[in-house]
């Protein structure tokens, strides 16, 4: 083999290598990523043995379901705002 060939060969297994690394660093990161209630902090998921379906553990579940939904109601209405924002005209600089 030519020594080009053997610099091509040599700089794919090293793509190769840092692309199965990459794959393997992400897909651990997306396992083990907590689930997020929409303010910015972790919601931990425990489940013990028996499921609670008193009626004031539906009452705190709804109640959560009601903040995640403010949270991502307020989000949307950011974006809203920052997707109907006016191009400011260049002569007022």
């Amino acid at each position: 083999m030519s020594q080009n060939m053997k610099m091509i060969v040599w700089i794919v297994v090293a793509i190769a290598v840092v692309g199965v690394g990459w794959w393997l660093y992400t897909m651990n990161m997306n396992a083990s990523a907590p689930a997020s209630n929409g303010n910015g902090t972790s919601t931990p998921v425990t489940q013990s043995g028996a499921a609670d379906n008193s009626d004031q553990a539906i009452g705190q579940s709804m109640a959560n379901v009601d903040t995640q939904i403010n949270g991502f109601t307020s989000d949307s209405a950011a974006v809203d705002q920052g997707l109907n924002d006016q191009p400011v005209p260049q002569q007022q600089f």
